[in-house]
């Protein structure tokens, strides 16, 4: 982990991956590390891949695969104190991890309670998917419901 300490964010360059929280897990068996962007269309992530990877080639880690996980999604929950503290002296304020554990404790998802885009990223944790296969008479059942905008 003391290798993956050392790669900084390319976009935020005091702060390193593992204390935005980027990298979720390293294992042994078999050798990886695991990354999930911070969202699923970052343009930083092949570069945080390929700093990763340089840096395991480095330490003479050429053997551990660098894994992209995009569920569950990031959040900014898993940002440490140091990022944050990190964050702030280069002038960006940290998110409030409170604004999005309402629902990660279980407890009704309140949209009058979301506040700025901190929340935003959990918003789709917060609806449960459908949950009926989507066959013909099924998806006309459903469009029947919908109304027209």
């Amino acid at each position: 982990m003391a290798v993956l300490d050392q790669v900084m964010d390319p976009e935020i360059p005091v702060v390193s991956i593992t204390d935005l929280g980027i990298v979720r897990a390293v294992t042994l068996n078999p050798p990886r590390v695991m990354i999930s962007p911070t969202y699923t269309g970052c343009p930083a992530t092949l570069a945080i891949e390929q700093a990763i990877r340089d840096a395991l080639d480095a330490a003479g880690f050429r053997h551990v695969f660098v894994e992209r996980v995009l569920f569950p999604p990031w959040t900014t929950d898993w940002i440490t104190e140091r990022g944050r503290q990190r964050l702030k002296a280069y002038g960006i304020a940290p998110p409030n991890p409170s604004a999005t554990a309402e629902y990660d404790r279980g407890q009704p998802f309140r949209l009058d309670a979301v506040q700025g885009a901190v929340a935003v990223q959990r918003l789709s944790r917060a609806f449960r998917p459908l949950q009926m296969p989507l066959n013909s008479a099924s998806s006309a059942k459903l469009w029947s419901q919908c109304s027209p905008m």
